[in-house]
């Protein structure tokens, strides 16, 4: 199967944090992606995920649209957006 990506999505930035502290603290390799953090984070952390250096993806609708990493294999609507773009 290869390396396997997961992508989740949360409606608000509080619960793309507070899912990413709960993931690490049960081990599994996740990083977040909001709009509270500065465009470069942003990217940095894009660009590591892309790169498969973590495995699983917390973010906002901030990512709904435009991204493009090959090897997800898992996205999961962790709660549903308000708006259904």
């Amino acid at each position: 199967l290869g390396f396997q990506l997961s992508n989740l999505f949360t409606k608000e930035v509080k619960y793309a944090e507070k899912l990413t502290e709960v993931l690490n603290k049960e081990q599994f390799p996740a990083k977040a992606v909001h709009s509270r953090m500065e465009m470069q984070n942003r990217l940095k952390v894009y660009d590591e995920f892309k790169k498969a250096m973590f495995r699983i993806l917390v973010t906002t609708d901030i990512f709904g649209r435009g991204i493009d990493v090959e090897k997800i294999n898992i996205v999961i609507n962790f709660d549903m957006a308000n708006e259904s773009d």
